[in-house]
């Protein structure tokens, strides 16, 4: 199998220091299509650039140049703790923080289309809450408006989350968590993705580069989720988000309330929302037939939202 490069893209990777020292591992890949156009992509939770050079590659055809990251404590950015498999973050404003240093250093100063998946489609509602003037336009794909959780569990989660960090275990593991190893790369029984061949690509590119890896959140993560989400859903916030705003959602996510996604999009000024029924979590990494549905969702979505380069976008 042959595993996709950013530099086999035509992309270049620059490293950029956060305030406290941190690098962070940035790319940006030119159009291959007709357009001007200017696209930041923000990844999800334990991914990393390489996982979505696919669907980077497709936006690169429809005349877009692309930037993205890897997030700190993920990809090949720098990881907080001695483990570097454990997921950790203390406040989801640390990651903004970043993405401004980002947005500041590399990517250009026109608005730009803006798309995000699960963890990023959470952290790009809430750039374009804080930069409006950067944002022409944003796709949420199965954002993490809120997780997947039992009935009656989703308060005693947080409040264990916050009784244990407070305690000293926030780089803990939460319950289930471990370090990468043989059961990310299990196709059978994954909540992810039903496409076999690009669950295993991942699978593979983690091989190749097992700094890539990662296992499960700590303590810290699932409080720092927990407040961030509390930001979003409070009242008024976002309908301070003006830029028009494409949410799809996955019908059999497993990972991320889709229909939290749909209530908070009637709440949005100029949001809309789009339903694949049949899709797991990863839209991007599914079967050609829902990925095709979410490719047609986000062509009309740029067509209606004014022109392919982003300068012109409207509500």
């Amino acid at each position: 199998m042959s595993i996709p490069s950013i530099e086999g893209q035509g992309g270049v990777v620059r490293w950029v220091e956060a305030e406290d020292g941190t690098r962070l591992r940035t790319a940006s890949l030119p159009a291959t299509g007709p357009g001007e156009g200017r696209l930041l992509f923000l990844t999800g939770f334990s991914e990393f650039i390489e996982k979505h050079l696919e669907t980077i590659g497709d936006f690169q055809k429809r005349g877009f140049g692309v930037w993205t990251m890897d997030w700190r404590g993920q990809g090949l950015s720098d990881r907080p703790l001695d483990n570097p498999d454990k997921g950790h973050i203390l406040d989801f404003d640390r990651f903004l923080a970043d993405l401004d240093i980002v947005l500041a250093e590399t990517v250009p100063r026109e608005p730009v289309t803006l798309v995000g998946h699960s963890m990023g489609g959470h952290l790009a509602l809430r750039l374009a809450h804080d930069r409006p003037a950067r944002i022409a336009r944003a796709v949420l794909v199965a954002p993490m408006i809120d997780l997947v959780l039992p009935p009656f569990t989703h308060g005693i989660a947080h409040l264990a989350a916050i009784g244990l960090s407070f305690f000293g275990l926030d780089d803990h593991y939460v319950p289930g968590g471990q370090d990468y190893g043989a059961w990310r790369e299990q196709f059978e029984g994954n909540i992810l993705t039903s496409d076999r061949d690009r669950f295993m690509a991942t699978a593979e590119q983690v091989r190749a580069n097992r700094a890539l890896g990662i296992g499960g959140p700590t303590y810290g993560w699932v409080r720092a989720a927990f407040r961030s989400i509390g930001e979003i859903k409070s009242y008024g916030y976002v309908e301070n988000v003006l830029a028009p705003t494409l949410i799809v959602g996955a019908g059999r996510d497993a990972l991320v309330d889709t229909e939290a996604s749909r209530a908070l999009m009637r709440r949005l000024p100029h949001g809309r929302f789009v339903l694949i029924e049949d899709a797991l979590h990863e839209i991007l990494k599914e079967r050609d037939d829902l990925r095709n549905r979410f490719w047609r969702a986000f062509d009309a979505f740029v067509a209606e939202t004014g022109e392919e380069d982003g300068n012109e976008a409207q509500g």
